[in-house]
């Protein structure tokens, strides 16, 4: 997943490592991301004459393959890029690409590890900087991910990297340096108004962060019962708390009320996601955070990270709200058997709307027919309360649910690749 990164095509070629390889001229001679693209390079591929030239058209058949989603083209992807890498390990470009990859599916340290040796290699190339900052910011390493933005910063002060730098400020409790380089970056974003409004948007979060109540960071002690996450100060509070906090679990404990705050007070999906992850990252052994991550990434139709974190969680709790997570991801992933068994799984501890919903998905994908699903989603919304995802079920199915529109005929749940990369 490009998350909100905005990452460079990379222009430049193993070439410059290695001896001077020529991809043969044709519909694979450029990084273009589509499914024709990936075809077009089949037959170049099997013609390559040498090593390097094939491992170059092995990394743009990759990067044209990863317009799709789901499992199976995940695997792709990621065969193709070990092959490239076999036969030329110093291909910059399926290096990046791979790590590329490995940060959309949540593998931190490979992808970390990818772009140690990219950024070796080009110490002047900001696309390094920018991708490990990723990274590292997702294995908690928060002063690693500002170094890696200061770097980017230097070598390209563009205003996209100055809101990434200023992102990172924000975390080490810099507010002040941060505040300068959302101002920076306003001042360069040269008529870009995806960078102008990446800059307003940062800038209210700042101020969101610097909102603290006379409490300060005692208004954010979970100990104490169940926060107000609809209390405006609170983001501030938690800020506090987890810039004060002596111990990780204290951090993520801090990080994982303020998550709640984000999602409930400020309907701010993103703020949402950080904070979950960045808690699991600093208390790695906790079900509940990882669960809680799980969720997240399930609101944002990442499925394979999805699964990686409930894996996490059953192993440490196996209940039914992991199980029925799982199942969901699976589903998603179009593991039909997978997401099945978890589903039943789940409703052995505890019959559940989330997995009595999937259930229904799987027999109707399945069959095709509305006939079995209809009983599995009755029972669903029998044990609410619904969601509006389920209403549609239903009503697509032909049962009439109170206050819904009866004159629309939505889609019915489909298993493909639409939930996003593992």
């Amino acid at each position: 997943m490009r998350a909100d990164l905005i990452v460079t095509v990379l222009l430049w070629s193993s070439a410059a490592f290695a001896a001077e390889a020529q991809a043969p001229a044709g519909p694979c001679d450029t990084y273009t991301a589509s499914a024709d693209a990936a075809t077009a390079c089949d037959a170049a591929i099997a013609s390559a004459g040498d090593d390097r030239t094939k491992s170059m058209l092995l990394a743009r058949r990759a990067y044209a393959k990863d317009v799709a989603k789901g499992a199976a083209a995940f695997r792709e992807v990621l065969s193709d890029l070990d092959q490239a890498l076999a036969l030329d390990p110093v291909n910059i470009d399926a290096r990046h690409e791979r790590a590329f990859v490995y940060n959309g599916a949540g593998r931190w340290k490979e992808a970390e590890a990818d772009l140690d040796f990219q950024i070796k290699m080009m110490p002047n190339e900001p696309s390094g900087y920018r991708e490990r900052a990723l990274s590292r910011f997702n294995l908690g390493n928060l002063q690693g991910a500002f170094e890696d933005r200061d770097a980017e910063v230097r070598i390209a002060p563009t205003a996209t990297a100055l809101l990434g730098r200023a992102h990172t400020e924000m975390w080490l409790g810099r507010f002040d340096a941060a505040e300068q380089d959302i101002s920076a970056a306003r001042k360069t974003t040269n008529g870009d108004a995806t960078a102008a409004s990446g800059a307003g948007r940062l800038s209210a979060e700042l101020t969101l962060w610097r909102s603290i109540s006379t409490q300060g960071a005692k208004a954010c002690d979970t100990s104490k019962g169940r926060l107000d996450a609809n209390n405006s100060f609170l983001i501030g509070d938690c800020t506090q708390r987890f810039l004060t906090a002596t111990s990780p679990r204290d951090k993520a404990e801090a990080l994982s009320a303020r998550s709640l705050a984000w999602i409930t007070g400020a309907n701010d999906v993103v703020g949402f996601i950080e904070d979950s992850a960045i808690a699991v990252a600093f208390d790695p052994g906790n079900p509940n955070l990882r669960s809680n991550l799980g969720f997240a990434y399930l609101r944002l139709q990442r499925a394979g990270p999805a699964v990686q974190q409930f894996d996490a969680a059953i192993a440490v709790a196996p209940d039914y709200t992991n199980y029925a997570g799982r199942a969901q991801a699976r589903f998603g992933l179009g593991d039909l058997d997978g997401a099945e068994s978890d589903a039943n799984a789940s409703n052995a501890y505890q019959p559940n709307r989330i997995a009595l919903t999937v259930l229904g998905d799987v027999a109707y994908v399945r069959t095709r027919k509305f006939d079995k699903a209809k009983e599995y989603w009755m029972q669903a919304y029998a044990n609410g309360p619904p969601d509006a995802g389920l209403v549609r079920r239903l009503t697509a199915a032909g049962v009439p649910i109170p206050g819904a529109p009866q004159h629309e005929q939505p889609a019915p749940p489909t298993s493909d690749s639409s939930a996003g990369s593992p």
